[in-house]
């Protein structure tokens, strides 16, 4: 949670699935964070001016989209970033 504090409302999140907190800090509506939890598509939905995906599911899948969001970022010129989270079983240590 404290990476928040140094966020913008601009920049992104782009969260797994134990970062729901985060999204509600940036502005996802408890209601649509207790939906989510329980599979209801309107969970998913994220509102309008809420920079964030739907928190993934699969394990690390979400660096790839935050490389991408990023990337697009810095085409369009933006001062933005793209934050996205892992824990346990999300690093590729070898």
């Amino acid at each position: 949670m404290g990476t928040q504090f140094a966020l913008e409302k601009e920049d992104f999140i782009l969260p797994g699935y134990r970062d729901v907190p985060q999204i509600i800090w940036h502005g996802l509506p408890l209601y649509q964070a207790f939906l989510f939890s329980r599979g209801h598509y309107h969970g998913n939905q994220m509102p309008e001016g809420v920079n964030a995906f739907s928190p993934q599911i699969i394990i690390g899948a979400q660096y790839t989209q935050a490389a991408g969001v990023a990337l697009g970022m810095k085409k369009r010129g933006k001062k933005s970033v793209a934050i996205t989270y892992t824990g346990d079983g999300g690093n590729f240590s070898r």
